[in-house]
């Protein structure tokens, strides 16, 4: 485990200081007010949410502000797995009633019972939108391909509207390279073991789209990722 005080690496990218170097704003402006007004037409008046590796909360928050402004009630389940970055999410925005922060690992089938538990508190089956932000790396690299591939079929399962920013495979690469330079070597059986490699935003692509979504790219990230929006094919 990398210690909270080294803030360059994260085994389970829970940057301590994170949007000190990737701003919330980044992400908003690649999110263009073409897709923000599609996207609208598309949800419905009260939006149940859920934002998977949330970290401190600044993009959570920002999210649940832009469909505010679209005349959306919206309420948000936003989870990571570092429960001191949730700590700080809750103390940081507890005057907005809308966001929910929880401790949980969306890998865990037990977690994801209480994801079950908070759609049924607000009358829903599915999520009517969910937000992936450079997540896909720390799955796949802690967890290994298998656990990606099921973890990116249980959120097609649960909502029509996905927003995802995959991770190529350089950054795979940039992340190893990190924390062997703190002279950890945490990743190092992980990575040799992954078969899913040059070809990960493909592979998860295919994925999302067997699952019945139409794929747009919407966007790219400041450290020029596809944000990808993957909206339900209806029969």
């Amino acid at each position: 485990m990398i210690e909270k005080s080294e803030p360059g690496a994260a085994q389970y990218g829970n940057f301590i200081n994170y949007y000190q170097f990737n701003p919330a704003s980044n992400r908003m402006t690649a999110l263009s007010d073409e897709f923000w007004t599609n996207l609208s037409k598309r949800l419905p008046e009260n939006v149940c949410c859920l934002d998977v590796g949330c970290n401190s909360g600044e993009l959570s928050f920002a999210l649940c502000e832009r469909l505010k402004s679209l005349g959306k009630n919206c309420v948000f389940l936003c989870l990571d797995i570092d429960s001191v970055l949730i700590q700080r999410s809750i103390e940081n925005f507890s005057f907005e009633p809308a966001l929910t922060f929880k401790t949980l690992d969306i890998t865990n089938v037990e977690d994801q019972k209480e994801i079950t538990n908070f759609l049924g508190k607000w009358g829903k089956l599915n999520f009517d939108l969910i937000f992936c932000f450079s997540t896909t790396l720390w799955i796949h690299i802690n967890y290994g391909d298998d656990v990606l591939l099921n973890t990116i079929k249980y959120l097609c399962g649960m909502t029509n509207n996905l927003v995802i920013e995959p991770q190529a495979w350089k950054s795979y690469r940039q992340a190893v390279r990190r924390v062997r330079k703190l002279a950890k070597n945490i990743f190092d059986d992980k990575f040799s073991q992954l078969n899913i490699r040059s070809d990960v935003v493909d592979v998860i692509g295919k994925i999302i789209s067997e699952a019945g979504f139409e794929l747009h790219e919407v966007g790219v990230s400041e450290w020029k990722r596809q944000i990808l929006v993957c909206e339900k094919r209806y029969p």
